[in-house]
């Protein structure tokens, strides 16, 4: 979670706060660093790589007779939400975008938390049930 906190703040303070807007000459807290900018995309790329394979992993895991239909949910949110960031995208200031991103990515983190952890429980009281049965 660190490192999302510092990717966020390492965008702040690198680009212009109207740079989603339109092309500007201004520049952000510091002078722009194209270093910063593309550890910063390299850093975003590698999180949501892992981000998922997480997911993925668990699709995989806990709905295995399922999957295509799993899969197709997950692609279904994904996508409804990446064209909600296609109409809000040149409408807001960079530092809204942030917000919105650190608000989803915390959002997501608690979702992905809890549906693992009533999957678990679910899955334990099939084991529990499936205990009690006598052959």
């Amino acid at each position: 979670m660190a490192q999302g906190a510092g990717q966020v703040i390492s965008v702040y303070i690198n680009f212009p706060q109207n740079a989603p807007l339109d092309k500007t000459e201004d520049e952000g807290l510091i002078y722009p660093n194209i270093a910063i900018a593309l550890t910063c995309g390299f850093f975003l790329a590698f999180a949501d790589a892992c981000w998922n394979t997480q997911i993925f992993s668990f699709l995989i895991t806990y709905f295995p007779n399922q999957g295509s239909q799993a899969f197709a949910l997950n692609l279904f949110f994904e996508n409804l939400m990446t064209s909600a960031a296609f109409f809000y995208g040149t409408s807001f200031k960079l530092k809204y975008h942030l917000i919105i991103l650190s608000i989803g990515a915390i959002l997501g983190c608690i979702s992905f938390v809890m549906a693992e952890k009533v999957q678990d429980r679910s899955v334990e009281q099939i084991d529990k049930q499936v205990s009690k049965l006598e052959f």
